[in-house]
């Protein structure tokens, strides 16, 4: 078990994800892509099955947005911290890919270069993230990625899809005033 994120059973998991997937957008199929769609909590939480799962999970009132990541076979994100707006996300892999790794890294006594941002193609709103250079940072651990998940996004990650096939995952953004019941997978 990892101290850096939890797996979220989740009974019903396959209608979840065809929920989630019934809105992904189909000109985005094959793109290596991070976007968001126009209103993006208002439409995840009116999709029945995947609301009734953050209500039980005590998430749904933190859920200020939500995005897709799209990784072609082969695709991999830099190593990254997210944007400081929130410090949790709740990520439910949509298709079956046995070969996606999420990977931890210890970047201690870098130098902070900031936030670095870039257009969402979807809604040109701007998403930022911030990079570091894999050379200066130290690995800790990875596992393999089949089950929904949160995990703390201030910890120095990365995804890597190491398979023949495309991985979608869908982004569920706890913003603090959920805080309070993401923390308690850590007691």
């Amino acid at each position: 078990m990892s101290e850096f994120y939890k797996i979220i059973q989740v009974d019903n998991i396959k209608e979840i994800q065809e929920e989630i997937i019934g809105i992904f957008p189909s000109n985005f199929y094959g793109k290596a892509e991070l976007f968001s769609i126009d209103n993006s909590a208002k439409v995840l939480l009116g999709l029945p099955k995947i609301k009734k799962l953050l209500d039980t999970l005590d998430i749904s009132k933190g859920v200020d947005t939500f995005e897709f990541l799209v990784l072609p076979p082969g695709g991999r994100t830099g190593i990254h911290t997210d944007s400081d707006d929130f410090k949790y996300s709740f990520n439910i892999p949509l298709t079956d890919c046995d070969d996606t790794y999420l990977s931890f890294y210890k970047a201690d006594n870098i130098a902070d270069i900031g936030y670095v941002s870039y257009e969402n193609p979807v809604t040109k709103e701007m998403i930022y993230y911030k990079p570091y250079n894999e050379d200066v940072c130290e690995f800790i651990e990875s596992s393999i990625i089949k089950e929904p998940y949160i995990f703390n996004t201030d910890i120095v990650h990365n995804l890597e899809n190491k398979s023949n096939k495309e991985q979608i995952l869908a982004l569920i953004r706890i913003y603090p005033n959920a805080e309070h019941a993401v923390k308690k997978y850590w007691l």
